[in-house]
This record gives structure tokens, C-alpha cells and sequence, in this order.
């Protein structure tokens, strides 16, 4: 991932947690920059098994760090702004990557489950015990297919 340095919400995120912080933190989750929108965030939602299901762009504010909703909401997918023909989005939790990491570390924490998923970024920095996952709000992915992933896991909704 690259260009962070136009993205509004990786600069504000900056201010208030430090660029290394940042940095790790959207390495992890595999956070993306768009030209849309003049760097808006892609949140990559990418399976237990690595494959990429979709990428939903949401505009920021760099000195607030809120979404933008005037004059319109700033919020796309990445296959609709590349395009792509006959696409069947099949999406996954935001941050479902995360439970293929066998380590001890990692699958000794419970899952924290929000609803946005800049919420799943700022709760991962600050408070670090918990794998944190979000639906992806009101038409995300909270469903009987998707929470197949967490099977096993200790799971908390938030």
C-alpha cells in the first residue's frame, strides 16, 4: 500500500497516534489510498484465506478525521469505480485476514466486532487485546455466512 501521504485519514490518524503507530497499524489491516476524492481510504475486506472480496472507499476530513457527507457522501467500491464487469461482491468482515494469523499471540485474543471500520482501526491501536473486526455498518456483511469465520473464537459485539 502506498500514497498514504495524500490520504486524509492516514494524516489525521497521524496526528493523533504517531506516524509508526499508523504506519503498523494500516500495514496490518491492509488500509489502501485511492485517487478518488483526492486520496479517500479503500478498506480492503480480505478473507481468512487472503483473497481480496472487496474495497469500499470512504472519503475523510484530514483535520477531523469524519467521514465526508456534503455535498454527498463520499463512499464507493473499488469495483464499481474500476468497472468491473459481471462483479458478485461476496463480502467479509473488515479485518477477517487477521484470524489466519495462527501465531499465540494472535489466536489467544478474542474478537471485538464494530460496525465501522475506522472504529476497528482506532480500537485495535488503543486498545490491543482484542482482534478487531468490523461489518462494514448497516448494509456490511453481519451475517450467517460471514461470522462463519469466527467459529471457535471468542467473540464480542461491540
Amino acid at each position: 500500500m502506498r500514497r498514504y501521504d495524500i490520504n486524509p485519514l492516514y494524516r489525521y490518524f497521524t496526528k493523533v497516534m504517531g506516524k509508526e503507530n499508523v504506519d503498523k497499524l494500516f500495514s496490518l489491516y491492509r488500509v489502501g489510498t485511492s485517487r478518488r476524492w483526492g486520496g479517500a481510504t479503500v478498506f480492503w475486506q480480505i478473507d481468512r484465506n487472503s483473497n481480496v472480496r472487496a474495497g469500499k472507499i470512504m472519503g475523510y476530513d484530514a483535520v477531523t478525521g469524519h467521514r465526508i457527507k456534503e455535498p454527498f457522501n463520499q463512499v464507493s467500491w473499488v469495483h464499481s469505480v474500476m468497472k468491473v464487469q459481471d462483479f458478485r461482491m461476496k463480502q467479509c468482515l473488515f479485518g477477517e485476514h487477521l484470524l489466519s494469523d495462527n501465531s499465540a499471540v494472535m489466536s489467544a485474543k478474542p474478537v471485538a466486532i464494530v460496525e465501522s471500520e475506522k472504529t476497528a482501526l482506532v480500537a485495535a491501536h488503543f486498545i490491543p487485546d482484542f482482534i478487531w473486526l468490523a461489518t462494514g455498518g448497516i448494509h456490511g456483511c453481519f451475517n450467517g455466512e460471514a461470522v462463519q469465520a469466527l467459529d471457535g473464537r471468542e467473540v464480542i459485539l461491540f
